[in-house]
């Protein structure tokens, strides 16, 4: 190619800069390939014969219905399937091709990763439906003092977690970990706080909107672009503003 894409030595070889923006390439010309080939054997445009989307915590939202809906009519022979991710293994799923992208919260993803906003969706109120709080409208985070409020797994969620627990000390709220929260609710255990879609019911839980509102906005993500990745880019980006509504 006309200049050093090695540098080698009695021990060792290393890519110099040359060569690592060479194999940035190589990769993503070897995936056109790929795509190439699946695209004759299946008959599929540009090869897209399967999607495998990642979604963390609170991203199972109507967005992501639309999203797969729309890749499905332009690829209509191409497979879906749907992988539960958290904020410890969405990095790792996209650098080993686990997945081809994710629909992840903002703040808990990694550096060096490509993103693409999808939507926000404002958090919601948890109770039983016994408790006292189920009788109101909406509920402000004064009503909350006091309260025994349910976060989620340290282990699996980290970032939120911090992030929920400074917001929940900073206005004066106790809190309680635990990984399970609508069960939690749903047994009287205390108050869960949630990105959870409208029209979502659960047995004896009570979801109320919160005044003012608390917002986790929601992106694309992925490690390499691919063709697959293209597609959902396009389709995300012409997303309107009432396809990015929770």
């Amino acid at each position: 190619v006309g200049t050093k894409l090695i540098e080698r030595s009695s021990r060792q070889a290393a890519l110099p800069p040359a060569g690592r923006a060479f194999l940035v390439s190589a990769k993503e010309a070897l995936a056109q390939s790929e795509y190439a080939i699946n695209a004759a054997r299946s008959s599929t445009y540009n090869g897209l014969d399967r999607l495998r989307l990642g979604l963390t915590i609170g991203a199972a939202q109507p967005w992501v219905g639309r999203i797969v809906a729309r890749f499905k009519a332009e690829n209509p022979e191409a497979s879906v399937s749907i992988l539960e991710l958290d904020e410890t293994t969405l990095g790792r799923a996209l650098a080993e091709d686990i997945v081809d992208a994710a629909i992840a919260w903002d703040r808990s993803i990694p550096g060096g990763l490509s993103t693409q906003k999808v939507g926000k969706v404002d958090m919601q109120v948890l109770v039983h439906e016994d408790h006292a709080l189920a009788q109101r409208n909406a509920v402000t985070m004064e009503d909350l003092r006091d309260q025994q409020m349910i976060l989620p797994s340290r282990a699996k969620q980290p970032v939120l977690f911090e992030t929920y627990k400074r917001y929940c000390t900073s206005v004066g709220i106790n809190t309680r970990i635990a990984a399970d929260l609508l069960a939690l609710v749903a047994g009287g255990v205390g108050i869960g706080h949630a990105p959870i879609p409208d029209g979502l019911s659960y047995p004896s839980v009570k979801i109320l909107p919160q005044t003012p509102a608390f917002s986790l906005g929601f992106e694309l993500v992925w490690s390499r672009k691919t063709p697959i990745v293209s597609a959902l880019t396009k389709i995300t980006k012409g997303l309107t503003e009432e396809d990015r509504a929770g």
